[in-house]
């Protein structure tokens, strides 16, 4: 909605993508000022700019990230969802109420974590989340 020609959008694309790509919002919105005299369309020009001002502090650098191998998705926490629910209480015709899915749940994670005898031998629970 910016640019005038698929040309122009390309060329922008590839610019805001290389600065994007590793962290830097100073030339990304450089970039986008530099089209500001032939766009097309201000007010989105303008909302994009904006976007990324408000969240500079947020945008990471994806190179870096993934350099160093870390994850940059949700892929991890979908597949747990998927062996810990789906495919055990997902099946034709069960139903089942929150307390039992919640418990039925609970067991899986441990049973996944290669926690039993912690929790049956020595009565301890693995916490599901971190505390600082």
């Amino acid at each position: 909605m910016i640019c005038s020609t698929r040309e122009e959008k390309k060329a922008l694309k590839r610019k805001l993508n290389s600065s994007l790509w590793v962290g830097r919002i100073g030339p990304a919105i450089q970039a986008l000022e530099v089209c500001r005299p032939k766009t097309k369309n201000e007010n989105k020009l303008q909302e994009l700019i904006d976007y990324l001002k408000a969240r500079k502090p947020y945008i990471v650098n994806y190179n870096e990230r993934r350099l160093q191998r870390q994850y940059m998705g949700s892929a991890h926490a979908e597949k747990a969802c998927d062996l810990i629910v789906a495919k055990r209480q997902k099946n034709r015709g069960m139903h089942w109420s929150e307390a039992t899915a919640d418990a039925l749940a609970a067991m899986k994670t441990v049973m996944l974590n290669q926690a039993w005898d912690l929790y049956w031998v020595d009565q301890q629970i693995l916490p599901l989340a971190t505390t600082p």
